[in-house]
């Protein structure tokens, strides 16, 4: 991977780049020998070849092991500035209005909105926010490499198929029927400030979520059988490192086989880390079931 640095190429000992659908950001972190910091926060981080990333430089840790100086950085991309901010006061969005941008971030994809509904309230964390209302619209999000956020369905189709064997470095499979659920049920007020519920499934492995939108009757039963199928994706999970630097698309769904594993089944890729360490590249990726 290329690291430039103000658009100037520097020479690095390690990098990192994480992303993870239901994260507004894109992060980066890489590691400089030397006896004290080349760089200033706010410097512009580009990384290019087998992947891209534009951002800035927001921490800077300078350090000294044994004798042997480095210095630590680490940005986000720009949407992870949502992250940082405290609504002061109510964006109002009325059912006729699309949220296409915030702080002047672009969203791609269709955010339409609950009838008349408040995006976000006075004193409440804006990026927490507005993951919590695109996924009760049966929806991720996720920051780009370059700054946008990515509104999308769930687990996008894909074709592709990993086969995976030698080249695994290392795995882990997850079954775990703790995080298996019967029942949803979504607590909310309607447009009218009386209360509505929503109930998907039957059993008495129960899980409720309380709604951030005014939502109606049919809304809730609906918001409850998309949280009930997010909460069980996560009872199923694997994650690979692999070398090199593989270009997997977050929110696909991939076909894995793994016989090893003992899988051979479609997974949704969730997250994924590209690291580089004095010239040996991997790839750590964690899918979940669908």
């Amino acid at each position: 991977m290329k690291l430039s640095i103000n658009d100037e190429e520097t020479i690095f000992y390690s990098l990192e780049i994480d992303k993870s659908i239901n994260k507004l950001s894109s992060q980066c972190s890489f590691i400089i020998k030397e006896d004290a910091p080349s760089f200033a926060i706010g410097d512009e981080i580009k990384i290019s070849d087998e992947t891209t990333f534009e951002g800035q430089i927001e921490y800077i840790e300078s350090r000294l092991d044994e004798g042997e100086a480095s210095t630590i950085y680490a940005g986000r991309t720009k949407t992870g500035k949502l992250n940082d901010v405290i609504v002061d006061k109510t964006i109002q969005v009325t059912k006729s209005k699309k949220l296409t941008s915030l702080l002047g971030i672009e969203l791609k994809g269709d955010v339409s909105l609950f009838a008349e509904d408040k995006i976000a309230i006075v004193g409440k964390n804006l990026g927490e926010t507005i993951i919590k209302k695109i996924k009760e619209l049966g929806k991720i999000v996720y920051g780009n490499e370059t700054g946008d956020l990515i509104v999308e369905e769930e687990a996008q189709d894909g074709d592709e198929t990993i086969r995976l064997g030698d080249n695994v470095l290392s795995r882990s499979y997850i079954q775990d029927n703790t995080k298996l659920f019967d029942k949803a049920i979504v607590f909310s007020i309607d447009e009218k400030g009386e209360e509505t519920t929503g109930e998907d499934g039957s059993g008495e492995r129960i899980t409720g979520y309380v709604a951030n939108s005014l939502v109606k009757k049919d809304e809730a039963q609906t918001l409850a059988k998309k949280f009930l199928i997010d909460k069980n994706r996560q009872a199923e999970r694997y994650e690979v490192e692999l070398a090199g630097v593989i270009d997997f698309k977050l929110n696909v769904k991939y076909k894995i086989e793994d016989e090893k594993a003992g899988i051979n089944k479609k997974m949704n890729l969730h997250s994924i880390v590209f690291t580089e360490t004095t010239g040996e590249k991997r790839t750590r990726a964690i899918f979940e079931g669908i």
